[in-house]
């Protein structure tokens, strides 16, 4: 009965011992799980952590791309309007040079045209002079030669009547 007894306490002392080590064994196994959920979940805040670093860069690098990308358009199209607005301006300030220089082309010709017309006038009127000078100058001749020729005449029948008269 003793050996009964003492078998049962040592199973009984086994069994408790056995309770307590898978007691243990349990608690260290929650110890170590919630210890590795820890770290899972300070590893996955990390990782996400650093995701959102790295989208976070990638945005800003994105965005800083864009408006680069953005600026150098909106660039180009300010100098583009001006290119264009500097054209518009020289092929007005051209065509305003070339509208002075043909009125003033127009002008001169103008000056000169009525520059002729005046020397083509004061030339016709020096010819109308002349002529009416020479024409002039043929009457009298043509006067001249008439007194000349009356007076010739005149000479001759007073000349004739002398003669007559004489003999």
């Amino acid at each position: 009965m003793m050996a009964d007894l003492t078998r049962e306490k040592d199973a009984e002392t086994n069994r408790l011992m056995q309770e307590r080590n898978d007691k243990a064994v349990e608690q260290l196994t929650a110890q170590m799980n919630r210890a590795c959920k820890i770290e899972d979940d300070r590893l996955a805040r990390g990782a996400a952590e650093v995701e959102d670093e790295y989208q976070k860069k990638t945005k800003e690098t994105e965005e800083k791309k864009k408006s680069a990308v953005e600026s150098i358009a909106e660039h180009r199209a300010t100098v583009m309007k001006m290119k264009e607005e500097k054209e518009r301006e020289e092929k007005a300030e051209d065509e305003k040079d070339h509208n002075q220089w043909m009125t003033a082309d127009r002008i001169y010709l103008e000056m000169e045209k009525a520059k002729k017309q005046k020397q083509h006038d004061a030339s016709m009127e020096v010819q109308k002079i002349q002529i009416q000078q020479m024409a002039e100058k043929q009457a009298k001749k043509q006067q001249e030669k008439q007194a000349d020729l009356d007076y010739d005449a005149r000479r001759e029948t007073a000349f004739r009547k002398d003669q007559v008269f004489r003999r």
